[in-house]
């Protein structure tokens, strides 16, 4: 299945990654998304998850996040997440509801651009 195929390629990787790999076939659609260093975050919406590298560019679907910590292997489904470390095991990663304003959110935090 692709996450095991996926945890098998990242014991080859050496360095700093983010990536996602997305199928819409065989067990339908699934992205499997992994992290060691760059920032990766899921969005939670009903019936539907995001993947994205900073939580301001979610912020138009969804405010409820997980932020994946290095070593993070994701599993995002229409219907879940699962997440599992470095080695296989499940890990709960809690979700986080962001209060962000998205227009503010794109600004910095400053009045203006």
């Amino acid at each position: 299945d692709l996450p095991s195929a996926v945890a098998r390629a990242l014991s080859e990787l050496e360095g700093m990654y983010a990536f996602a790999v997305v199928t819409n076939t065989g067990a339908g659609q699934q992205i499997v998304a992994a992290r060691q260093g760059p920032p990766l975050v899921i969005g939670l919406a009903q019936g539907e998850q995001f993947l994205a590298s900073d939580p301001s560019a979610l912020l138009v679907h969804t405010k409820d996040v997980i932020f994946l910590e290095n070593g993070d292997l994701a599993v995002l489904t229409p219907e879940r997440v699962t997440v599992q470390d470095r080695h296989g095991r499940p890990v709960e990663r809690p979700v986080q509801h962001l209060t962000w304003d998205p227009i503010q959110a794109e600004k910095g935090g400053y009045k203006h651009f």
